[in-house]
């Protein structure tokens, strides 16, 4: 999270704090003492200052919506510890490690991929690739199961790790040919 984010957030959280303990202390106070704070509202100038204040806990929580919708799934991050330590791993971390495991195969081309860590335990990744060319696919499929498993475990550090491969045939391949 950058500065500005930590001081944004930081800020939001101020402001949300002392506007829930405003609101506490009028409901826990008295009906007199209620109906006198209340009573302010009668003056244009703290209708104008509840006013403003409404407005920034509607920006501060507008903010938050964007930004919770936004880092939805992108950056979700899975934790793994270990007895010689804790890694964070991202999951742009483990598609990036499936597509440079498919890469490694001439004529193969990711084309979706599905990986997540389960329970701290196991790594189960769901690939679909496209192969260019006429190939042994059941032997294509190992090879490329064994090198995503393999790549995978040495990522994360755990011992099991499930790849599941669909090969489709591709009609033509995005590469040019050289004449």
């Amino acid at each position: 999270m950058g500065a500005f984010k930590k001081f944004l957030w930081s800020l939001m959280t101020i402001a949300l704090i002392i506007l829930s303990a405003i609101l506490a202390s009028v409901a826990l106070v008295d009906d007199k003492l209620r109906y006198d704070m209340l009573s302010y509202l009668d003056l244009q100038n703290y209708r104008y200052i509840l006013l403003g204040v409404a407005i920034v806990v509607l920006f501060f929580a507008i903010i938050l919506l964007i930004d919770i919708i936004a880092n939805q799934n992108d950056k979700r991050e899975y934790l793994v510890e270990d007895n010689d330590g804790d890694i964070f791993i991202t999951k742009n971390s483990l598609d990036s490690t499936v597509n440079s495991a498919v890469r490694q195969f001439e004529g193969a081309e990711l084309t979706d991929s599905k990986v997540k860590i389960i329970k701290g335990e196991t790594v189960e990744a769901n690939i679909k690739c496209n192969i260019f060319g006429n190939r042994d696919f059941e032997d294509l499929g190992r090879k490329i199961q064994a090198e995503v498993e393999r790549g995978l475990k040495e990522l994360t550090g755990l011992q099991s790790s499930n790849a599941h491969v669909q090969l489709n045939k591709a009609e033509k391949s995005k590469e040019r040919e050289i004449r």
